[in-house]
């Protein structure tokens, strides 16, 4: 396998895929608990997470035989749901 995908994927789950997770185990609930109007908000936040997951997930079972279009929208769709994160 090429060193570079998995590095890319290792990076989104050691990265981003960890922070979520941190997120969600402890930011989320101190601020529900705090402002419980933010229950909506957080859930669609956890939902994003667990689709950042899944395409993660995707992207490392399919980059064991080849890098095609399939993988690299995934990657597109993880990057720009980046991007809304830290734009939001």
């Amino acid at each position: 396998m090429n060193i570079t995908r998995l590095l890319s994927v290792e990076h989104w789950e050691m990265r981003i895929i960890d922070h979520a997770q941190s997120e969600e185990e402890g930011f989320y609930k101190e601020k529900v608990e705090g402002e419980p109007q933010l229950v909506e908000t957080i859930a669609m936040l956890k939902r994003d997470h667990d689709l950042l997951r899944m395409l993660v997930a995707e992207i490392k079972q399919r980059i064991q035989t080849e890098v095609n279009r399939d993988v690299l929208d995934r990657f597109r769709a993880l990057f720009f749901r980046l991007i809304w994160y830290t734009c939001s």
